[in-house]
C-alpha cells in the first residue's frame, strides 16, 4: 500500500507518456503496463492514448485540459480513455493493481476504423465509468503480464491482440453511444464567430484567474466536449493550449513594462507562481522572462 510505484512530479514538466514500469509488455503498437497497488503522481502531456482500468474504489484526483485537479470518487471495475494532444494530471493511492493499456494515435484510429467502422477526427477524453466486462478484461491482462514477468518466457502475442481489441471495444462502445446521444462529430459553424469572440473576450478579461473548459463551454453556450472539438477545429489549438498562449504573451507585455517583478507578474497571468511561468515562457519561446526582460531592455536602451 505504501509502495510508490510512479512518482511525475506535477510541478515539474509534463512528460509524453508513462514511464517503464516493472511488468509491463510491448506488442506491436500496444504496451501492456501493470501499476501495483500503491501511490500515482503524475502529469502527462499526451502524445498516445490510454485505456486505464481501475480495480478499486478509490478517491481520486485528476483532471483533462484544465490547472486545477477535480477531487471523485473512482469507482470500482471502471474504465476511463485518455486521447493524445492533452495534459492528464492524477494523484491517487490504488488498493488494487490497475491495468494501463498504451496505443499508438495511427493505430487506434486504424483499429476503429477497421474493425468497428467508427470515424472519429477528434478524441474525448473518457471519464472512469463502470465497466465489468472491462475490469474482467483488466485482470486477465494482470495475470498476463504476472506470468511472463515471472516465467520469463513472452506472452503469446494472439492473446495480447485479441486482448487490447477487446479493451478497444469497449471504449468504442461509449464513443458510438455518446455519438448517437450528441450526434456526429460537431460541424466548426457551431461556435459562430460571435460566440468565439465572446469566448476570446472572456479570456482575455480573466487571465489572471483559473479558466476551466467547463466555464468557458458555458459563454460558447455549448457543451464542454463539443466546444473542446470545435474550438480546435477553428483555431488549431485547444482551449488549454490558447489560454497558455495569451497568458504567456500577456507576461511579454508586462516584462516589457519593467514595473513589477517576475513573480508578481506570474501571478497577473494566471500561472501558479514564478517556476510555472518560467518552464511555460521557456518551453514556448525558448528563453527564460528574466532573459526577455534582459533582452528587452537591452534594446529599449539601443534604441534610445
Amino acid at each position: 500500500m505504501n509502495q510508490q510505484v510512479l512518482d511525475i512530479s506535477d510541478q515539474g514538466q509534463p512528460v509524453p507518456r508513462y514511464p517503464e514500469m516493472e511488468r509491463e509488455i510491448h506488442a506491436g503498437h500496444t504496451r501492456f503496463l501493470l501499476l501495483p497497488p500503491g501511490e500515482v503522481s503524475a502529469q502527462l502531456a499526451t502524445n498516445v492514448c490510454y485505456i486505464d482500468v481501475n480495480l478499486s474504489l478509490v478517491n481520486a484526483q485528476w483532471s483533462w485540459n484544465s490547472d486545477q485537479l477535480r477531487r471523485s470518487l473512482c469507482m470500482a471495475n471502471s474504465l476511463a480513455f485518455i486521447p493524445p494532444e492533452g495534459e492528464f494530471h492524477v494523484k491517487v493511492t490504488n488498493v488494487m493493481p490497475g491495468l494501463i493499456l498504451e496505443l499508438e494515435p495511427n493505430y487506434w484510429s486504424e483499429v476503429l476504423k477497421q474493425e468497428f467502422d467508427l470515424s472519429l477526427q477528434t478524441l474525448d477524453f473518457l471519464d472512469y465509468a463502470q465497466d465489468l466486462v472491462s475490469a474482467e478484461l483488466g485482470r486477465a491482462g494482470i495475470r498476463l503480464l504476472m506470468e511472463d514477468f515471472r516465467s520469463g518466457e513472452r506472452a503469446d502475442s494472439l492473446t495480447l491482440e485479441v486482448l487490447s481489441l477487446a479493451l478497444i471495444a469497449r471504449i468504442a462502445r461509449r464513443f458510438q453511444i455518446a455519438r448517437h446521444i450528441t450526434g456526429a462529430i460537431v460541424p466548426a459553424n457551431a461556435l459562430s464567430p460571435q460566440r468565439l469572440a465572446r469566448v476570446k473576450e472572456y479570456i482575455e478579461a480573466n487571465l489572471s484567474r483559473s479558466l476551466s473548459l467547463a466555464a468557458l463551454a458555458d459563454v460558447a453556450c455549448l457543451s464542454a466536449s463539443h466546444f473542446g472539438r470545435t474550438f480546435k477545429l477553428i483555431t488549431g489549438a485547444s482551449p488549454l493550449r490558447y489560454v497558455i498562449g495569451r497568458r504567456v504573451e500577456r507576461a511579454k507585455r508586462l516584462l516589457i513594462q519593467h514595473e513589477r517583478s517576475i513573480a508578481q507578474i506570474a501571478f497577473d497571468c494566471g500561472f501558479s507562481g514564478q517556476s510555472h511561468l518560467t518552464r511555460t515562457f521557456h518551453d514556448i519561446t525558448g528563453i527564460t522572462p528574466a532573459v526577455f526582460r534582459k533582452q528587452a531592455m537591452a534594446s529599449s536602451r539601443r534604441k534610445s
